[in-house]
C-alpha cells in the first residue's frame, strides 16, 4: 500500500541525548511555558467526523485561534472545502458544541448541538435548516430537581431502511415529560413523538398536587435517570432503571411492539415496568443482569445492543471469567455464543452506558462488523473479513502508530482512519482501498510543532506481585539534569485507567524536563476483576507497591535520576500520592497533590446534590458503590511517629470541591506527623485536568517554582559527563523511534 506524509518523522533519541549533554552547561530550570500550555488545551480538529454513503463528502468539526466551531464540508472528488460558522464556544471545559453528525444521505448532513438543536444542510452548503429545537416547559420545583439530570440529547443509530428521518433522543417538550424518542423529518423537521421515556409523568397528577408534586415526593417516586435499549428499528426494549437511594438497578425487558413502562393515566404512583430481563431468561434468584453495589465488581452481565436481528441481543460479561468478554443471546432460544474475549484487557467499561462507540455496526450491510475496545493502544477487533484485511495492511504500513477505521463507503471504494501516536493527535487520511494509496485529509492539531512533542510509549511488565503493570512514558526533549528526574502522574478518580493518546499533562511535565510515568496501578479498571478488586487489599499501599515496581522496572531499562521522583495526582491520585510520600520518603523526593480525599472515608460517603437542595439530597448509584468498595477495603492503620513527612509536599486545593478535604484537617485525618513537615499550600476554584486555561496556567505556574526550589539542587556541580552505551539506544521502551 503506498501512502502519503503519514509515516513517522526521524529519530529523537539522538537530540535527546545532545540537549542531555548541554543541559549541563546551562542554569537548571524547570521552564514552564505558558504558550506550549495554550496549544496543547487547544480543542482538537474534527472532534466530530463523518463520512458520506458514497465517500464523496467528509465533513468535520474545526476550531478557530478565537474558538470559533465551524463545520467543513469536504468534496474530495471536486476538491473543495465549504465552511459553515456555527458558534463562538467561550466556555473552557467543554470541548465542543457539536456532539453528533450523519449523512442520511450521499448529499444531506443533519448534525446535533449540545443544546439539543438538530441542524440539516446539504453537501454544497444549501438549505442550511434548523429541524428541530426542544421547548424545555421544565419550570419551578420540577425544574429545580430535574435540570441538572436530563441526559443529553443523542441521535440513534439510523432505523434501516429510513433515509428521510433521523430518531433522537432527547429533552422533553413539556413538563409532563422528561426525555422522549422523537422522529425527524430531514427535509422538513416534521416531527413525531415515537416514545415517552424517563420522567414519566401521569397526564392527571394525584389530587392533593394542582400542577405538580413537590420536590420530595418527586424524589421518593420519580424514576431518576437510567438509559433505554433500542433496537434498529427504534423499538424500546430494555430500560435501566435509575431510583433514588435503591441497592439494585435491574433490567427491565419488552418483546418488540410492548411499552417497557406501563402507565397508568389516571395513577402515576401505581405505575410500573415490565419484568425484569433475569426473570425473562429464568434467572430470578442468580440476578446475572441485576446491578448492586456488592455484584459492581463481581461475575455479572449487562446489555449492550441489539442486532439487525431484534431476536438477538448483544451483552457484555464477567460470568466465569476475569476479563470483560463480548457475547450473543438469541432471545427466542435463550442460547449464548462467545463473541469475543481478551484474557488481559476487558473489552467493555463497567457501566453500561450507550454502547455507541463499543460496537460498530455496518449499516449498509446490517452486520455487526468490530468491537472496539483499549488495550496499551486503542484497538477494534474486526468481525468483518474485509475491513479485518483493510486493518491489517494499515497496521503493517504504520507500525508504529494507531490506525483505527473511522467509516467507510458503501461499495468500500474510500475507507476513512485515524493515524496517532501516545504523544500525537494525528491526522484523519482517506484510504482508496482500489489503488492503495492515502490522502492526507485533516491534522488534528496543525498548531503543534515538532519541538512541542515529547516522545512518549506504552509499556508493560511482569510485577513482584505477580500480576502485570501497563502504563506510559513520556520523554523529554530537553532534560534539565543528567540522568533526568522521574515524576508519575496518578490518574483522578477511583478505577480510572490511564488511556493511550495524546496527554497533555504528561507533555507539559515532559516540557519542563522530567521523564513523565503514568502507570494502570492495581485498582484501575480494564484489566479484568482481579486487578481491580486487588486494591482492597490496602486502598492506600497496594497503589504504592505498583509504584515502586515500575521504577524498579523503569530505572533498569532507562537512566533516571533516582534520588529525584516526584510522585503527583488529582482526586484519587492526589490521595495515592500523599500516601506514598509518606510511606517511602526514601523514594519519593516530593509529591504534589491535587484535589485530594485525604480523608478517604469521608469521600467515600459523598451523595452528590441535585438543584442546591440540602434537605432533600439526590442520591446516585456511582456513590453507593464507591461507599461500599472503600468500606471493605483494607487501610493503613493511622497516624505513626515515623510517619511525619519531612519531603517537600504541595498541597492543591479547589474551594468549591466537595471532594478535597480541607487542608485544615488534612493531617490529622491522614495521621501525617507534623515533626519537619514542609507543607506548601495552594487554593484555586476549580479542577486541574479538563480545568479552565487560567486555573491550569497558575497550577503548573506553582508546580514550576515547587519543583525549582525543591526537585532541582542550584547549588550542586555537575560533575564530568560520561556517556553510556545505553543512553544512545533505550531498550527500555518497545517501538521507541530510532
Amino acid at each position: 500500500m503506498r501512502h502519503g506524509p503519514l509515516v513517522p518523522s526521524g529519530a529523537f533519541c539522538f537530540r535527546w541525548l545532545l540537549l542531555a549533554l548541554l543541559a549541563g552547561l546551562t542554569p537548571v530550570r524547570a521552564e514552564f511555558s505558558p504558550e506550549l500550555l495554550v496549544r496543547l488545551d487547544r480543542p482538537l480538529q474534527g472532534e466530530v467526523i463523518a463520512m458520506a454513503p458514497d465517500g464523496r463528502h467528509v465533513a468535520y468539526s474545526t476550531y478557530d485561534q478565537d474558538r470559533k466551531l465551524w463545520l467543513q464540508i469536504a468534496d474530495l472528488d471536486a476538491k473543495v472545502i465549504r465552511s459553515n460558522y456555527l458558534v463562538q464556544d467561550t466556555r473552557p471545559n467543554v470541548r465542543s458544541a457539536l456532539l453528533d453528525m450523519r449523512w442520511v444521505t450521499a448529499d444531506r448532513l443533519v448534525f446535533l448541538c449540545n443544546d439539543g438543536d438538530v441542524y440539516g444542510v446539504n453537501a454544497d452548503g444549501s438549505k442550511a435548516t434548523r429541524l428541530w429545537e426542544p421547548a424545555n416547559g421544565l419550570s419551578g420545583t420540577t425544574l429545580s430537581l430535574l435540570g441538572e439530570v436530563l441526559p443529553m440529547p443523542r441521535m440513534l443509530p439510523p432505523v434501516a431502511g429510513d433515509t428521510t428521518h433521523v430518531v433522537l433522543e432527547g429533552p422533553a417538550h413539556s413538563q409532563k415529560t422528561g426525555s422522549n424518542l422523537y422522529r425527524i423529518d430531514i427535509g422538513s423537521g416534521d416531527t413525531d413523538m415515537m416514545f415517552q421515556d424517563y420522567y414519566r409523568m401521569a397526564t392527571k397528577w394525584p389530587p392533593a398536587f394542582s400542577e405538580a408534586p413537590p420536590t420530595f415526593i418527586l424524589e421518593k417516586y420519580l424514576y431518576i435517570g437510567g438509559r433505554m435499549l433500542y433496537d434498529h428499528q427504534a423499538n424500546p426494549r430494555l430500560q435501566y432503571f435509575i431510583w433514588p437511594g435503591e441497592a439494585e438497578r435491574p433490567f427491565y425487558y419488552s418483546k418488540v411492539g410492548e411499552d417497557p413502562w406501563e402507565m397508568d393515566p389516571d395513577d402515576f404512583f401505581q405505575s410500573m415496568p415490565h419484568d425484569t430481563f433475569d426473570a425473562f431468561l429464568g434467572q430470578k434468584k442468580k440476578k446475572e443482569f441485576t446491578v448492586t453495589r456488592k455484584n459492581y465488581f463481581d461475575e455479572r452481565s449487562f446489555p449492550l445492543a441489539f442486532d439487525y436481528d431484534p431476536n438477538v441481543l448483544y451483552f457484555a460479561s464477567s460470568v466465569g471469567r476475569d476479563t470483560l468478554g463480548i457475547y450473543a443471546l438469541n432471545l427466542t432460544t435463550k442460547v449464548r455464543t462467545e463473541v469475543i474475549a481478551n484474557q488481559l484487557f476487558d473489552l467493555s467499561r463497567l457501566e453500561p452506558n450507550h454502547p455507541d462507540g463499543l460496537l460498530i455496526f455496518d449499516d449498509f450491510r446490517h452486520q455487526l462488523a468490530g468491537i472496539r475496545y483499549t488495550a496499551l493502544k486503542n484497538r477494534t477487533a474486526w468481525r468483518d473479513p474485509e475491513l479485518a484485511a483493510i486493518q491489517a495492511d494499515l497496521d503493517q504500513a504504520f507500525p508504529r502508530q494507531s490506525v483505527e477505521i473511522q467509516q467507510w463507503s458503501e461499495d468500500r471504494s474510500r475507507v476513512l482512519a485515524r493515524f496517532s501516536t501516545d504523544e500525537d493527535p494525528g491526522r484523519y487520511g482517506m484510504v482508496n482501498t482500489r489503488t492503495g494509496t492515502i490522502e492526507n485529509l485533516l491534522n488534528r492539531a496543525p498548531w503543534l510543532q515538532p519541538e512541542d512533542i515529547s516522545v512518549s510509549e506504552g509499556f508493560g511488565f511482569d510485577s513482584p506481585s505477580g500480576g502485570r503493570l501497563t502504563g506510559y512514558l513520556t520523554l523529554p526533549n530537553a532534560p534539565k539534569i543528567t540522568p533526568p528526574p522521574l515524576i508519575i502522574y496518578c490518574q483522578g478518580g477511583l478505577w480510572d485507567r490511564t488511556r493511550p493518546g495524546f496527554n497533555p499533562e504528561a507533555q507539559m511535565l515532559a516540557g519542563m524536563g522530567l521523564v513523565t510515568m503514568r502507570l494502570n496501578y492495581r485498582g484501575t479498571a480494564g484489566f479484568g476483576r482481579n486487578h481491580l478488586t486487588s486494591i482492597r487489599d490496602g486502598i492506600d499501599t497496594i497503589p504504592t507497591e505498583d509504584l515502586l515496581a515500575a521504577i524498579d522496572w523503569i530505572a533498569s531499562k532507562y537512566p533516571i535520576d533516582r534520588q529525584h521522583v516526584v510522585v503527583m495526582g488529582e482526586g484519587f491520585g492526589g490521595y495515592v500520592a500523599l500516601r506514598a510520600l509518606q510511606s517511602h520518603p526514601e523514594v519519593f523526593c516530593a509529591a504534589i497533590s491535587i484535589n485530594a480525599p485525604t480523608n478517604i472515608n469521608a469521600w467515600a460517603r459523598q451523595r452528590p446534590e441535585e438543584g442546591g437542595n440540602k434537605e432533600y439530597t439526590q442520591t446516585d448509584f456511582y456513590s453507593y458503590v464507591r461507599e461500599y468498595f472503600v468500606r471493605t477495603a483494607k487501610r493503613k492503620a493511622d497516624s505513626k511517629a515515623d510517619d511525619a513527612i519531612g519531603r517537600p509536599l504541595l498541597v492543591v486545593e479547589d474551594s468549591t470541591s466537595i471532594d478535597a478535604t480541607p487542608f485544615s484537617t488534612l493531617l490529622g485525618r491522614l495521621g501525617i506527623g507534623m515533626k519537619g513537615a514542609k507543607i506548601e499550600r495552594m487554593s484555586i476554584n476549580g479542577k486541574f485536568e479538563g480545568g479552565s486555561p487560567a486555573t491550569r496556567a497558575k497550577i503548573f505556574t506553582r508546580i514550576d517554582e515547587f519543583l525549582n526550589s525543591n526537585l532541582y539542587d542550584y547549588t550542586s556541580k555537575i560533575g564530568e559527563l560520561k556517556v553510556l552505551e545505553e543512553t544512545v539506544t533505550p531498550k527500555a521502551l518497545p517501538g521507541v523511534r530510532k
